[in-house]
């Protein structure tokens, strides 16, 4: 729950957590706690969202980046800093060549059903 929001600052979030307890221990590496698949939902809510209202996803995800430390978390652990904007500035487009990647995914999906 604490890593749900990911980057993202969600002013109206409420989100709950369930406990669940089996039978079998974990096969698995235990190095996120959860932090993974929390942040996988909210990216996957984040292109729900895109899709429903047709706002390209990286415009989305950049509109709802944390802007300060000030904004509080859904969990109400206070942000010790808040840089991401800055990691996400108007250069990162035009370093990793971004349009053109969107114009060949673009392409890839018109012509490719999944």
């Amino acid at each position: 729950v604490s890593h749900f929001d990911n980057c993202y600052y969600f002013p109206a979030a409420r989100i709950q957590g369930r406990l669940c307890r089996t039978n079998t221990p974990s096969n698995t590496a235990f190095r996120g706690f959860g932090a993974p698949q929390s942040m996988f939902i909210c990216e996957t809510m984040m292109d729900h969202i895109s899709r429903e209202t047709g706002i390209p996803g990286d415009r989305l995800r950049k509109s709802n980046l944390y802007s300060s430390a000030e904004q509080e978390p859904p969990f109400h652990m206070p942000l010790q800093e808040c840089s991401i904007r800055q990691m996400w500035s108007d250069e990162m487009p035009k370093l990793l060549n971004l349009r053109e990647l969107r114009e060949s995914i673009d392409a890839f999906n018109q012509t490719n059903r999944r």
